[in-house]
C-alpha cells in the first residue's frame, strides 16, 4: 500500500488521472442540481457526451495553465491531442445525436424539460406577460414529462 501511495505522489500523470475520473462523477453528478424533481433524473448518454466534453476541456486547460507540474513534454502533448480528438469526437456523436434512439432521447429530455420547470418557477417576475408565458412553459413541460414518462414504461417493456 505504502509503495501506491508513493507512486500517486511521486508521478504527477496518475494524479492528473485520477483527478479527471473523480471530475468526471462530480460534473455528470452536477449537472442534475437544476431538476425540479428528483424523479426526474435519468442517466442518458447525451448527459454522459456533455460531461466528457467538459473533461476533455477541462484536460487541456489544467495542462496548458499548470504545464510546469507535468514534467514530461511528450506526454502533456499526448494527452492534449487525445482531449482534443476525445473532445473533437464527442461533440460529433452529441451533435449528430449517434446512439440515441427513442428512450434515450426521452431520457436526455425529462431533466432539460425539468429544469425548465426549476427555472420558470423561481423568478420573481415583475412583468405580467411574462409570469403568463412560465406558467405556461411550466404546463407545457409538466405534461410532455407524463408523456414521456409513459412512453419510457411503453417502450421499455417491448424489449
Amino acid at each position: 500500500m505504502e509503495e501506491n501511495n508513493t507512486h500517486l505522489k511521486t508521478n504527477p500523470y496518475v494524479k492528473f488521472a485520477l483527478i479527471m475520473a473523480v471530475s468526471f462523477v462530480v460534473m455528470y453528478l452536477v449537472m442534475f442540481l437544476n431538476v425540479a424533481e428528483f424523479s426526474h433524473i435519468y442517466n442518458s448518454i447525451t448527459r454522459f457526451y456533455m460531461t466528457t466534453l467538459m473533461i476533455a476541456a477541462m484536460a487541456i486547460t489544467m495542462l496548458i495553465s499548470m504545464w510546469k507540474m507535468y514534467p514530461n513534454t511528450k506526454v502533456n502533448v499526448m494527452i492534449i491531442v487525445f482531449a482534443a480528438s476525445t473532445f473533437l469526437g464527442t461533440l460529433f456523436l452529441l451533435r449528430t445525436q449517434t446512439f440515441i434512439g427513442d428512450v434515450q432521447y426521452m431520457k436526455a429530455m425529462i431533466p432539460h424539460h425539468s429544469s425548465a420547470i426549476m427555472t420558470s418557477s423561481n423568478v420573481d417576475f415583475k412583468d405580467p406577460e411574462a409570469k403568463k408565458l412560465a406558467e405556461d412553459i411550466i404546463a407545457a413541460q409538466e405534461r410532455e414529462i407524463k408523456q414521456m414518462n409513459e412512453m419510457i414504461i411503453r417502450l421499455e417493456s417491448k424489449k
